[in-house]
């Protein structure tokens, strides 16, 4: 254990990519910060997916961008759920389609919200549909507009009702309507309580419902914008209003769902 730790680092980037092989796992597992930066690309594509495997994750966390990326895929599916959690959300950027989809999904999951919501919308693209499904509703959510508009098909036929749930409105818009159209029957007009906002579909498409009984005879702020239907207990029609004056009648989470600047 001294002798490893005692090798310094400018002699251990100069060995050969095979003699680095013959370090056993307990023995690689001992190797310091500046020891596992001095390897090479080369050094670093040969290691063995037992040498993967007995790396802590402080360890994951000093290989560099560059070392991350000439990881070959195999290695990368060999990580485990805390290894790959270990990776902060610039080193998981570097990573190529190939290398992202053979993280296997008990270790996608394990990836915090904060660093997933940071992949380049290819990366998020080149996820497979089993991977897809594996997400979290936690995930999902933490998705930015434009990881979701990446999605493609096969991927969105994957997600399941709870992930579909677990979508904000912000993301749904980036969705066309012939994907949004796979969601299962039901999942987007999800039961509305006062003072809430949903999403729903129909046959145009996208809408947004807004759940609660306003009297318009004491509401000026709201502007007319189509023919009333009425009956004999109440007034249907669609309406315009201002940001400003919808939001007291909204609670806190559904205000957070209004984009800022628009009606």
């Amino acid at each position: 254990d001294a002798e490893v730790r005692s090798i310094a680092p400018e002699h251990l980037g100069q060995m050969t990519p095979g003699r680095t092989t013959a370090f056993t796992r307990d023995q690689f597992a001992l190797f310091s910060k500046e020891q596992i930066r001095a390897l090479t690309e080369a050094q670093v594509k040969k290691l063995t997916l037992d040498q993967i495997r007995g790396l802590s994750t402080d360890q994951m966390s000093y290989f560099s961008r560059d070392q991350l990326a000439v990881m070959r895929p195999k290695q990368i599916a060999a990580m485990s759920g805390d290894q790959v959690g270990a990776l902060s959300a610039s080193q998981l950027r570097v990573l190529s389609d190939i290398q992202i989809q053979a993280i296997s999904t008990d270790a996608l999951v394990q990836i915090k919200g904060s660093r997933l919501m940071w992949l380049l919308p290819e990366q998020v693209g080149a996820l497979s549909p089993h991977q897809v499904s594996a997400l979290t509703t936690h995930q999902i959510a933490s998705l930015t507009p434009g990881q979701v508009a990446a999605m493609d098909r096969s991927q969105v036929s994957a997600l399941t009702p709870q992930q579909w749930g677990a979508f904000k409105p912000n993301q749904l818009r980036r969705l066309d309507n012939e994907l949004l159209q796979l969601a299962p029957s039901g999942t987007l007009d999800r039961a509305g309580r006062p003072g809430t906002m949903t999403h729903a579909l129909d046959a145009e498409g996208f809408f947004v419902k807004l759940h609660g009984s306003v009297r318009i005879s004491e509401q000026g702020i709201l502007l007319q914008a189509a023919a009333p239907q009425h009956s004999k207990d109440h007034v249907t029609c669609m309406l315009v209003i201002e940001r400003e004056a919808l939001v007291p009648l909204l609670n806190a989470e559904a205000v957070k769902s209004i984009p800022k600047g628009e009606k």
